[in-house]
């Protein structure tokens, strides 16, 4: 029995676009279809590498072909909801990457993917990945119940042109990629912000800033601790 490949179209050619085009087109279960850039040129540099994937100009055109079962979206994430909201309107389903700039906006695409029976997934793959699983299924048997958890993460953003350093696109600023990484969720970090705010002393407030060292995510069950690379306290 053949089975049915399903058919995803990618908005945006930046770099994450180019990490997960090649998974796409080498799985069993899925095919590039089609890819969309503000410019036909650029769609049509990327789709090079991709023989049978169609270059088309603007995601309006790409949410429009009737052939698409799903749309990828890697644009900057002030255009994510709009983007997705459109192709689920559309009756695509749609894999949006991380982050979206609020738990708002997330439950407005919740709700539109609900009322019209579609799949609407974010990209925080290491959630979904066997790893994970059996990181859980083991973590009993080798440590017992956890008490706390350190862990380290760093991407070196040398280009001060990239589009995270821009509050434009990027309304959350370089502060979302560890709490991504550290939190709970893809709109971590709002919700960790909050957290974080909760166990700083009354009339403290913080304010998250861009760091050029290694994000430390430090936190407990009952009380997460402020990561002093990502937040900086502010008395009032």
């Amino acid at each position: 029995m053949t089975m049915t490949k399903v058919k995803i179209g990618i908005v945006g050619t930046g770099f994450i676009a180019t990490i997960l085009a090649p998974q796409i087109q080498s799985s069993k279960k899925a095919r590039l279809d089609a890819v969309s850039s503000r410019t036909l040129a650029k769609a049509e540099s990327f789709v090079a590498n991709y023989p049978g994937a169609i270059a088309v100009e603007g995601a309006d055109q790409l949410i429009a072909r009737d052939d698409g079962d799903a749309v990828y979206i890697a644009t900057p994430t002030s255009a994510k909801e709009d983007v997705a909201s459109r192709a689920l309107t559309a009756g695509k389903h749609v894999l949006i990457e991380k982050p979206l700039h609020s738990a708002a906006s997330f439950k407005r695409l919740s709700a539109l993917a609900r009322q019209k029976g579609l799949v609407l997934m974010d990209a925080t793959h290491f959630v979904h990945h066997p790893r994970t699983s059996a990181m859980r299924q083991r973590l009993a048997a080798l440590i017992d119940a956890p008490r706390s958890l350190h862990t380290m993460f760093y991407f070196p953003f040398s280009d001060r042109e990239n589009i995270r350093f821009d509050p434009s696109d990027e309304p959350m600023g370089a502060a979302t990629w560890p709490g991504i990484r550290c939190g709970p969720s893809s709109n971590t970090s709002h919700r960790t912000r909050s957290k974080i705010s909760r166990s700083l002393p009354s009339g403290t407030r913080t304010q998250a800033r861009p760091s050029a060292q290694p994000a430390s995510c430090n936190s407990t069950p009952a009380r997460p601790q402020p990561s002093m690379s990502v937040i900086q306290p502010v008395r009032r």
